[in-house]
């Protein structure tokens, strides 16, 4: 794929190998940041505007008035930084070229991509502040809500379950339905081709988008240079933790009491709080982990 970018310092190249991974060929170090720009839009656009709208507290318009609450609480805590001012960074320049590689996409998009049309919404440009927003979301609250959690738990352990049954979110019925209305199939096959053709139920579904330059997607009929790529869905037996996670849940729940839910580390003990608060990230929550594993 061949890229001219308006503001480009000269034409650059994208090519994706066959692990679809982009490669950007480029003169300037600049153009290579819109040619990053310009690929990310184009295989995760409708990932990049809903991480967005979070971030914004506009995920409600989206997905519907269960999120209201949440996005109170993000404005609440400015993590949109609607209510300070943008101040300005030396790396100002990477984020700058890169938006103008997502953004060029945007302008090239010659007919709403399917996702944004299930949920009725457009795809937009992004500006400096969608990148900061996107940066307080992704660190605040998402990286550290662990500690939340523990709280929480606490709390509802203390108070019942009933008094917070209306004020935090949870993976719902509806959820199901959301993700079953944006999807375009069920992966439900393990076995990927017959005669080298993808089969339908796997996760090379010609319906999920292809990545060979000889078929087309069977949603948006575009070619593997040009379709985004679509949403399906896994129906489980039964839930599932990722192993990514399983370590950082175990150590979670060996925090919390089996029997009555309470935490156990003792947070009106300033001697105990002082003791972990010198520690960073993974080390705090295993050292806390480490405290409690043998406490009933």
């Amino acid at each position: 794929m061949k890229c001219k970018i308006v503001g480009a310092d000269a034409p650059f190249e994208i090519i994706w190998d066959k692990l679809g991974i982009a490669h950007v060929w480029a003169s300037t170090v600049s153009d290579a940041y819109r040619g990053m720009g310009y690929a990310a839009a184009y295989e995760r656009l409708w990932q990049i505007h809903l991480s967005t709208a979070y971030a914004n507290g506009e995920a409600a318009a989206l997905l519907g008035e269960r999120f209201v609450r949440q996005d109170a609480m993000q404005r609440a805590f400015n993590v949109h930084g609607g209510l300070t001012e943008l101040p300005s960074s030396s790396g100002d320049w990477i984020a700058s070229a890169y938006l103008e590689g997502m953004n060029a996409y945007v302008d090239a998009l010659d007919e709403v991509p399917p996702e944004f049309q299930i949920a009725g919404a457009e795809p937009r440009k992004f500006t400096m502040r969608d990148v900061a927003a996107r940066y307080r979301f992704t660190s605040w609250f998402q990286h550290k809500s662990w500690t939340e959690k523990l709280m929480i738990g606490r709390l509802m352990a203390t108070h019942g379950v009933d008094y917070f049954r209306d004020h935090l979110l949870y993976f719902s019925k509806d959820d199901e339905e959301q993700i079953e209305k944006l999807s375009v199939c069920e992966v439900n096959e393990s076995n990927l081709f017959s005669k080298g053709i993808p089969n339908s139920g796997t996760c090379m579904d010609l319906r999920l988008g292809t990545s060979d330059r000889r078929m087309r997607c069977s949603t948006c009929r575009h070619s593997s240079e040009t379709c985004c790529g679509h949403t399906g869905h896994i129906n489980l037996a039964v839930p599932v933790v990722s192993w990514l996670f399983q370590d950082t849940v175990r150590k979670v729940l060996q925090c919390v009491c089996f029997f009555c839910s309470n935490c156990l580390v003792d947070l009106e003990d300033r001697s105990i709080v002082r003791r972990f608060a010198f520690k960073q990230g993974g080390k705090r929550l295993s050292a806390i982990s480490s405290y409690c594993k043998n406490k009933k």
